[in-house]
């Protein structure tokens, strides 16, 4: 498998979205909106609306399900068989390597195959280099 090959990455991510739809309306509900009671003019400020335990727990909802959705692309970018065919290591050393050059979300949806491929042959020099100094 090639990074960046039509996977199951498109249709999961697609399949999340479609089961949390109910987390993401239309209109989100805000602190200050500009509608008024009445129909005229001026704004609301819905403090226990926009407060409320319920309204607090979807907005950490809406949070953590874009974090986790940050993680899957980059986890679809950077797998772990595809690092482990290129650089040989195993186990543990694989899982360091990994945690400790992780790329960021913004790299990786930049980055062609092959930026990914130098940036994990640039990494790995570094991670050799490292563990060589310890040692």
């Amino acid at each position: 498998m090639l990074v960046g090959d039509a996977s199951n990455y498109q249709k999961d991510s697609l399949k999340r979205r479609e089961e949390y739809k109910w987390q993401y309306p239309v209109h989100s509900r805000k602190l200050i909106g500009n509608e008024s009671v009445a129909g005229g003019v001026g704004i609301v400020i819905s403090p226990n609306d926009y407060f409320s335990k319920k309204e607090t727990q979807r907005r950490r909802l809406r949070k953590r399900l874009k974090q986790e959705e940050t993680d899957y692309y980059i986890d679809f970018r950077f797998p772990a068989s595809y690092v482990e065919r290129l650089t040989r290591l195993h186990g543990d050393s694989l899982r360091i390597f990994m945690y400790r050059y992780r790329p960021s979300y913004d790299f990786c949806r930049k980055a062609s195959n092959e930026d990914i491929l130098l940036y994990i042959n640039e990494k790995l020099k570094k991670y050799l280099s490292d563990g060589r100094r310890r040692a």
